[in-house]
């Protein structure tokens, strides 16, 4: 397992934390140091901080590295489990949402108390797209319910019930879950978008969550999710709804085009 010092995350602590890893790897090589460092790397692509805020050359090379880091992780031991958890998300970064589906899976088959494992899988099941009338996003909401069963304070797990509710079109449970997420992690942008789009598609007014959401992102504009979007793009997810919603709370200038 991957386990690390109970912290609340933000760009400034995980830079510090990679900077650790590097010169302990570069002193040692150790697979399961690495394996830290690649998932704080990768980490940091998908939340976009750092070297990857704004900057899709930047964090691309962040994803490169993370990569390389983890293959080292894995050549010194190929069955290391903090291994395994960070090539997933580095798959999922790659856009092979269902080799990470996988590779998260078989960490929560044999360890059936990694919550972060549950949540992830689920991420993944989302990412899957809705499958037979919503049923992978049904079982996104099974492994995040596990999740928080294991760890109701972590606000990545309700972010993941949320999502897959959005998607789900039930917009007053996203909501829910969606809220609880932002209460516990509130430097995350997707979560806060997710909940402004909700909030308009479900017909409430989200005006005081796009001001929240503004100053506590003063400089993310309607361009940068279109960036963001294309860098890591999944046609496996219709965002039209997500997009309307923004346009509706005002965030986003003009709608979407309508599904073809």
């Amino acid at each position: 397992m991957l386990t690390l010092a109970k912290f609340e995350p933000t760009p400034d602590l995980t830079k510090q934390l990679r900077q650790v890893a590097e010169t302990s790897v570069a002193i040692v090589p150790d697979a399961y140091e690495l394996s830290k460092l690649a998932w704080f790397l990768v980490s940091d692509y998908l939340n976009r901080w750092n070297e990857a805020e704004n900057d899709i050359n930047g964090g691309r090379q962040l994803l490169l590295e993370a990569e390389q880091r983890v293959q080292q992780a894995l050549a010194i031991a190929n069955t290391l489990d903090a291994a395994h958890y960070a090539k997933a998300f580095i798959l999922r970064a790659q856009g092979k949402f269902l080799e990470a589906q996988k590779t998260f899976a078989d960490l929560t088959a044999r360890y059936p108390r990694w919550g972060s494992a549950f949540a992830q899988e689920g991420n993944e099941w989302v990412n899957l797209g809705p499958g037979n009338t919503f049923a992978n996003f049904d079982t996104a909401l099974d492994r995040a319910s596990t999740a928080i069963g294991l760890n109701s304070s972590n606000g990545v797990f309700y972010w993941v019930r949320g999502r897959a509710y959005f998607f789900k079109k039930d917009y007053g449970s996203a909501i829910t879950a969606l809220e609880e997420s932002r209460r516990l992690r509130d430097n995350l942008w997707f979560n806060r978008l997710y909940l402004v789009s909700a909030y308009a598609r479900n017909g409430q007014d989200a005006t005081n969550e796009l001001m929240d959401f503004r100053r506590q992102f003063p400089d993310f504009t309607p361009q940068i999710v279109d960036m963001y979007e294309r860098d890591l793009a999944n046609p496996n997810l219709d965002l039209c709804d997500f997009h309307l919603g923004l346009y509706e709370a005002k965030f986003l200038p003009t709608p979407p085009p309508p599904p073809p």
